[in-house]
């Protein structure tokens, strides 16, 4: 599927939220920044030190809130996904 968006040679489109939307643990617009390596934001999280209800049992994508003790232990950052064709990747053992 090809994006119909008009975006000039060698840049990529700019994204931004409309609209700041309140933490749904702390109810304010507050929300703790985590830096991209080469600037700009890279993820965020929550403010609220509250423990979560959930500690365990996560689901494989997200193991890594496992044995949080608050919230903002909640690192929520993108990841950028392999430029490589999951068809050409290695194989462990092969």
């Amino acid at each position: 599927m090809r994006s119909t968006s008009r975006v000039a040679p060698n840049s990529s489109p700019r994204r931004h939220l409309r609209r700041v939307y309140p933490d749904p643990m702390s109810g304010n617009a507050e929300w703790g920044l985590i830096e991209a390596p080469g600037g700009g934001i890279a993820g965020v999280h929550s403010r609220s030190e509250a423990k979560p209800l959930k500690i365990g049992n996560f689901a494989p994508p997200d193991l890594k809130f496992e044995g949080a003790e608050r919230y903002s232990d909640w690192k929520f950052v993108f990841e950028p996904r392999s430029t490589v064709p999951t068809t050409q990747r290695a194989v462990p053992g092969k």
